[in-house]
């Protein structure tokens, strides 16, 4: 990795961290209002009481900014779209389990999804993961690991 691509990638994590501050304290009223805050089991422990009705769902926030981020990216260095649609499918992909727990847990107040449907959906975005990294990069049979 070039000094040119360092910079670059540390300028789209400053854009990601910055849209996120901008962002998230508009986003927690947001879900104030709609009510979508944290449910506490009674027969927890006393301690965990205070966190009764804090929101939920603020992952959003980190979300749309790495996306943001991320189509910047694509714009300024057309030459890699492959690679940051690979990103862009990653990132909604499991972040689509992480919605849809939180929306069990504040929907339908239970504990959310459970273990063996979520490992079913990792398993399955990551399928698909390796089939478009398989026919975006037809000769790829290697795995790079940096610093190794």
């Amino acid at each position: 990795m070039s000094n040119s691509d360092t910079v670059f990638a540390m300028s789209l994590l400053l854009v990601a961290f910055f849209l996120t501050v901008l962002m998230l304290p508009r986003l927690i009223k947001y879900l104030h209002v709609l009510k979508f805050g944290q449910a506490i089991r009674e027969e927890g422990p006393q301690s965990h009481m205070y966190k009764k009705g804090t929101p939920t769902m603020g992952g959003i926030s980190f979300i749309v900014s790495i996306v943001i981020s991320l189509i910047v990216a694509m714009i300024l260095d057309s030459g890699n779209i492959q690679y940051y649609i690979l990103f862009i499918y990653t990132t909604i992909s499991f972040s689509v389990i992480g919605y849809i727990d939180d929306m069990l847990i504040v929907v339908k107040k239970n504990d959310g999804l459970a273990p063996r449907k979520k490992l079913m959906l990792q398993i399955l975005f990551s399928v698909i993961f390796y089939i478009l990294v398989t026919y975006i990069y037809k000769d790829i049979n290697y795995i790079h690991i940096p610093g190794i």
